[in-house]
């Protein structure tokens, strides 16, 4: 979120809670993502503005059934030159994703946002695992990496191989609440950055991931190699401030 660019360890922050219903991808699912490097002394402003004008929008074309997902979240570990905070959202289809930017430029900007360093990301999902999830917040981890030319296919496979089967027990043992992998729809970066995500309801959850992924990781990482960029893979923590998938 960077893509799906987009987690943390602040007391008090509410579980992301399941619900009956779980989605497979069985269609192409685009994401927009806009980020924001907004200055410190307004991140409470972004954050309220969020809840009360924005928030409202995506709720009522969630129901409507316009998107499948929207999200707010505000990164964990900063960078000098990085953004603090994000919003997206989620559709089937571009008309989605348009119907919901139609409906958010309607509204006045907070002056968080007026003077913030913006980039937008549009991203399809080559692979979208979730379940209902009620609006909520939690925890968000990405981690980007650059394919080589010509290998995007190898890509996949690995992550597929390594990757995927962790995922798909953590996300049936209700460890993490979604995962996926992206690449970009509208190349705004390299087209040969590839987006690993997944959602989790606790910190806890977290080390989770982390100690279940590890072995896979360290089988993975001779052939990953082979395949990217050397010195490209970076990693996003956030904490979810709003979450609500359909």
């Amino acid at each position: 979120m960077t893509g799906k660019i987009r987690s943390i360890f602040l007391a008090g922050v509410a579980l992301l809670l399941p619900l009956a219903g779980t989605a497979q991808q069985d269609k192409p699912i685009y994401t927009f993502v806009a980020e924001w490097d907004v200055p410190r002394a307004h991140w409470n402003e972004f954050t309220s503005h969020f809840e009360q004008n924005l928030k409202p929008v995506l709720e009522r074309l969630l129901n409507d059934g316009a998107i499948v997902e929207y999200a707010a979240s505000a990164t964990v570990v900063h960078t000098k030159e990085g953004f603090t905070h994000s919003t997206w959202w989620s559709a089937p289809s571009i008309a989605g994703i348009e119907r919901v930017r139609t409906e958010l430029i309607r509204v006045a900007p907070s002056p968080a946002m007026a003077s913030a360093k913006h980039h937008d990301h549009l991203l399809r999902s080559m692979v979208y695992r979730t379940r209902t999830t009620a609006p909520t917040s939690g925890y968000f981890y990405v981690n980007f990496a650059q394919v080589q030319p010509g290998k995007g296919e190898k890509y996949r496979e690995l992550w597929d191989q390594y990757a995927k089967p962790v995922f798909e027990e953590l996300f049936n043992n209700g460890t993490i609440l979604a995962y996926g992998l992206d690449a970009e729809y509208v190349h705004t970066d390299d087209p040969g950055y590839r987006f690993s995500w997944y959602a989790a309801p606790s910190a806890d959850a977290v080390d989770k991931v982390n100690a279940a992924l590890a072995p896979a990781v360290a089988k993975a990482l001779p052939a990953i190699a082979e395949v990217t960029i050397v010195g490209s893979h970076r990693d996003s923590f956030e904490r979810l401030t709003h979450y609500a998938h359909k």
